[in-house]
C-alpha cells in the first residue's frame, strides 16, 4: 500500500469517528500490502484519556500480531501525533 492509500484509510475511518460523535482523528497501520488495524479517537466515550487514534491503531496492531513489535509497519494518522502517540509509535 503506498503513502496515499495509506492516509485516505487513516481518513476514512476518522469520518466514522466524527460520525459516532468522536474527535476528528483517525489511524491506520499498515505492512506492506496488508492493514492491520484501524482505530478513531474515542477519549469522550471511553472516558480514556489515552485513547487517542494512534494509541487505538496500536493497541489493535499489537492484539492482531500477537506482538508489541510493529517493525515493518507504517503508522498513518490524520494529524501530528500529539507526544504521547509519538512515543508510543517509536
Amino acid at each position: 500500500m503506498d503513502d496515499a492509500a495509506g492516509m485516505r484509510l487513516a481518513i476514512e475511518v476518522c469520518r466514522r469517528g466524527i460520525a459516532a460523535g468522536n474527535s476528528p482523528f483517525g489511524a491506520a497501520v499498515v505492512r506492506g500490502d496488508e492493514v492491520v488495524a484501524v482505530a478513531h479517537n474515542t477519549v469522550i466515550p471511553t472516558l480514556d484519556s489515552t485513547a487517542h487514534a494512534e494509541v487505538n491503531a496500536i493497541r489493535l496492531a499489537c492484539q492482531a500480531v500477537q506482538d508489541i513489535s510493529l517493525a515493518g509497519c507504517t503508522l498513518y494518522s490524520t494529524c501530528e501525533p500529539c507526544p504521547m502517540c509519538l512515543a508510543a509509535s517509536h
